[in-house]
């Protein structure tokens, strides 16, 4: 007689672990970042600082607050990214709504206001893409606007158009 291991719990534990270890790297991360910055400003200039910590700082503008801010903005809209989908896992139009619009159009926003790279190619590029993005969630609205009579493998194909 064959006996199968049951690896559900072993998930769960594992989970729950990695859920401990890792969210407050990730909750911390961003703010940490900015706050090194800011107190290490005065050593920009420095060769051997530069080449640690330069892709931190040298292609943003450093005139206010909002543009130093850009990677811990952006690293805080990854995390909860990723937090949206998890938690809204089984209702993909509610999973659409928060991205949209708690997302994408106030980046799309900060990026036109702040501009914080110092190329306006970069900041074009940055914009464009979340343009992009915006866009193509619209387009999913507009094709699944009622996700109640959605089978799974829609709901599942809708979920890995999100994260493509």
């Amino acid at each position: 007689q064959l006996h199968v291991f049951d690896l559900s719990n072993v998930w769960r534990i594992l989970s729950a672990f990695l859920t401990v270890l890792v969210a407050p790297f990730l909750l911390a991360a961003g703010p940490v970042t900015y706050l090194f910055l800011k107190k290490k400003k005065r050593r920009f200039e420095e060769p051997e600082f530069e080449q640690k910590f330069g892709v931190l700082y040298k292609a943003l503008k450093s005139n206010s607050f909002w543009q130093w801010s850009f990677f811990s903005f952006f690293f805080a809209r990854r995390v909860l990214y990723v937090l949206l989908l998890v938690l809204a896992r089984n209702a993909g139009f509610t999973q659409l709504s928060l991205v949209v619009l708690s997302l994408c159009i106030p980046f799309v926003i900060y990026m036109g206001a702040v501009k914080p790279f110092k190329k306006k190619a970069s900041n074009i590029v940055v914009l464009l893409t979340e343009v992009l993005l915006t866009l193509i969630y619209a387009l999913l609205f507009a094709l699944f606007e009622d996700d109640s009579q959605m089978q799974p493998p829609d709901r599942k194909r809708i979920g890995w158009i999100e994260i493509v």
